[in-house]
């Protein structure tokens, strides 16, 4: 399989350090071939790219939809989040809760697929790329359960 370096150990060195390339964009190694050539794209970037929208979607957007489906109602006074036997309602707080978790299935998404096209290497074999196609499969089918399950037990909603 084909691995994008961007730290290497210098021939004749005991030290690690980054890649000899001037532009500081990766090699591609081919550990099975045993052949090695430049990466045109900047790897690196789309690799901050990734964590940057998975930091936003994961850590700010997501625990946000959280709170406001929590809180909403209560502390920050958005309305009411659904109407007991009316299955889903309309309210601030409960559309607040829905943009907000939308926003950050978008941003997920978007880290996404900035990996897949980054990691184009077939099957997954490390543990961070398999958690995150897990991951992202549970958030894909996470928002069909929300809308499901008002219309099969009409009162769990409404909390």
């Amino acid at each position: 399989g084909r691995v994008y370096v961007n730290m290497a150990r210098g021939a004749g060195t005991q030290r690690l350090g980054k890649h000899a390339r001037a532009d500081g964009k990766a090699v591609a190694v081919d550990f099975i071939g045993g052949t090695a050539e430049d990466v045109t794209r900047d790897v690196d970037g789309e690799r901050l790219l990734h964590a940057w929208c998975m930091v936003v979607a994961w850590c700010l957007l997501a625990p946000a939809g959280a709170l406001l489906k929590r809180y909403g109602k209560t502390v920050f006074a958005l309305g009411n989040s659904a109407k007991p036997g009316a299955g889903v309602g309309l309210g601030a707080a409960f559309v607040s809760h829905i943009g907000m978790m939308c926003a950050a299935l978008v941003a997920a998404l978007t880290g996404f697929v900035v990996a897949a096209r980054v990691l184009r290497q077939g099957p997954v074999s490390h543990a961070h790329g398999i958690l995150g196609y897990a991951i992202m499969s549970f958030a894909l089918v996470q928002p069909c359960v929300g809308a499901v399950v008002p219309l099969v037990f009409p009162t769990a909603g409404s909390a």
